[in-house]
């Protein structure tokens, strides 16, 4: 999965990037085209019905981020397994293994966007809930003495978009390094 992405980002990373280029990408944040609202509609259309339902509840999409994070290696998965059996709620672990083997074929263009889809839902936890499911997160990625890529992201992701929500402290300012 990591060599799949790592091979379109370096055939990306090898285009030449012009003032023109950074330009266009610059105006385009915050202003999806029509072009970009088709290819979220294509995204979503791919996605299983049972995964973007799995996005609308705190409890199953909890369990579909854990299900993201179980590794493809089925020891380390049982070792994964183990950490969250002792750590989550009893009907989130249960959820994590009825949603796991549809996450594992989703396709890995699908799971990022599907992350995003689930931060409405997460932003509802408690702050109990939140911390467990933080907690949780960290244990899963760390179960195997490496950080991937995906899995540096995901946890950047729900940093970023959750942890302001239950934990009061003042933002970090926005720092710009030139291209």
């Amino acid at each position: 999965m990591i060599a799949e992405a790592s091979v379109g980002f370096a055939e990306a990373a090898s285009l030449p990037v012009t003032k023109a280029t950074v330009e266009n990408i610059m105006d385009s944040v915050g202003n999806p085209g029509w072009e970009h609202l088709q290819q979220a509609r294509k995204l979503l259309a791919r996605m299983p019905a049972r995964l973007v339902d799995f996005t609308h509840d705190p409890y199953t999409a909890r369990a579909a981020v854990y299900a993201l994070l179980l590794d493809s290696d089925a020891r380390q998965r049982a070792v994964q397994l183990e950490v969250l059996k002792k750590g989550a709620d009893a009907n989130v672990f249960r959820e994590t293994l009825e949603i796991q083997p549809q996450l594992e074929q989703l396709a890995p263009e699908l799971r990022l966007p599907l992350l995003d889809m689930m931060l409405p839902a997460l932003k509802t936890l408690s702050k109990a809930q939140y911390t467990a499911f933080r907690k949780n997160v960290i244990a899963l990625i760390k179960s195997d003495h490496q950080v991937s890529l995906f899995e540096y992201t995901l946890h950047r992701i729900l940093l970023r978009h959750l942890h302001s929500t239950f934990i009061s402290a003042a933002p970090e300012p926005v720092r710009f390094e030139s291209l």
